[in-house]
């Protein structure tokens, strides 16, 4: 194990903080702490300055759509966004589901009708 492997560890499963620890002792892993705290002070500051993304959509997406969603995020969060995956969601029936680490932005064809199933009750 590298800093980098322990860095991704750490920061991926904080929950499990204590189990992490008594892995660092067990496998006497110590010496690499302070490099992969740097790591994750990197790791942070990125996520910081970008928005992660994940983009549900109702088909796939070729690579032209997915440039204009990141550009369409990034006006509308201000931030920089970086496109972690795309899943395809035939509920979807049309448009697309972003999830960025603050906001959730669903231009879906149910979302979008829901306004109008709404005034029809």
């Amino acid at each position: 194990m590298n800093a980098q492997a322990l860095a991704t560890l750490i920061y991926n499963n904080s929950e499990h903080s204590d189990a992490i620890v008594s892995l660092i002792k067990k496998y006497r892993l110590e010496f690499l702490v302070p490099s992969a705290l740097h790591i994750i002070n990197k790791m942070e500051t990125r996520e910081r300055k970008n928005n992660f993304t994940v983009v549900e959509s109702a088909f796939p997406l070729d690579e032209t759509t997915q440039r204009n969603i990141v550009s369409l995020l990034e006006r509308e969060t201000g931030k920089s966004v970086v496109l972690d995956s795309v899943v395809v969601d035939s509920s979807l029936i049309a448009g697309f589901k972003a999830y960025t680490r603050d906001n959730i932005i669903d231009a879906s064809l149910p979302a979008l009708l829901a306004p109008f199933y709404k005034r029809t009750l």
